[in-house]
């Protein structure tokens, strides 16, 4: 459980369904989930440090592919609960994953 990995290093992997700013825009979300639940696990990039390549426009056409997220899991506390993001400081945490059409 991702809960329980506060501070280590993990690799999750999953469809990236949607890309969204946090309410302030300073915190750009990678989400495996459009429903957008308080404990859905989520890649967050600080935007204000962030290189161009980790930019809303330059990860757009990441949007419906298989991705794996490489970083250091934080639990944010929200609202009585928990949210796992995955802190993401350079492109190379995100690899888009190529499925071979098994033919």
């Amino acid at each position: 459980m991702l809960s329980q990995c506060n501070g280590k290093q993990v690799i999750v992997e999953g469809p990236l369904e949607a890309i969204m700013f946090s309410e302030s825009g300073a915190t750009l979300y990678l989400l495996f989930s459009k429903e957008l639940g308080k404990t859905d696990t989520r890649g967050s990039v600080i935007v204000k440090t962030a290189p161009a390549d980790l930019s809303e426009t330059s990860l757009t056409p990441l949007i419906g592919k298989q991705i794996r997220l490489h970083g250091t899991i934080h639990i944010q506390p929200v609202s009585g609960t928990v949210r796992p993001e995955i802190k993401i400081m350079d492109r190379a945490s995100i690899e888009v994953i190529e499925r071979s059409s098994g033919g």
